[in-house]
């Protein structure tokens, strides 16, 4: 029974985000190692990068990572901005979220000769935080009638899905329940 409260509150203890101080002595530790890493392995390798701040919660501090890998490297990837744009909504901070989705866009001529329906799967999520419910279903309809003319349509569209179905949630709530429905 002991044992049991122990392995519980361990679990407990290993699951809660991290604290405001551990965020900033990461970002720091990260600042220092991270910003000279090549860019496939900073932005687009799951357990590296930026991507060890977001996993130990501390998302403001990812896209603080992330806004200075720009810098040091005049990055001009629009992954870059895009993952800026996510981490900051996910740290609850939408008009900067908004700010750095709208640069992440496609020029409209690009995304027209795209089957990946990218701008939608944006300004889905543009609407989603604005709270522009009409925007966000207008979008997500694109991309469910677009769903099986590229893969990332199909992914893009179970988020928004997630935005409609969570939509009085936060964007972070939403992201996280993407995968149960």
């Amino acid at each position: 029974m002991m044992f049991s409260r122990v392995v519980i509150a361990l679990l407990l203890l290993f699951s809660l985000p991290a604290d405001a101080s551990n965020c900033k002595a990461l970002l720091k530790e990260h600042l220092q190692s991270d910003l000279t890493l090549p860019y496939s392995e900073f932005d687009q390798t799951h357990g590296k990068g930026w991507r060890l701040l977001t996993d130990q919660y501390c998302d403001l501090g990812a896209a603080k990572l992330i806004e200075r890998y720009v810098e040091k490297n005049a990055a001009s990837e629009s992954s870059l901005i895009w993952h800026i744009a996510q981490a900051r909504a996910s740290a609850g901070k939408y008009r900067s979220a908004i700010k750095y989705a709208k640069r992440s866009l496609a020029p409209p001529e690009k995304d027209a000769k795209t089957k990946f329906r990218w701008n939608d799967y944006v300004l889905g999520t543009i609407a989603f935080l604005e709270k522009d419910k009409a925007a966000l279903i207008k979008h997500r309809d694109v991309l469910d009638t677009e769903k099986d003319s590229h893969f990332g349509n199909k992914m893009n569209l179970k988020l928004l899905n997630s935005f409609i179905h969570y939509y009085d949630k936060s964007y972070k709530y939403a992201l996280d329940h993407a995968q149960s429905l």
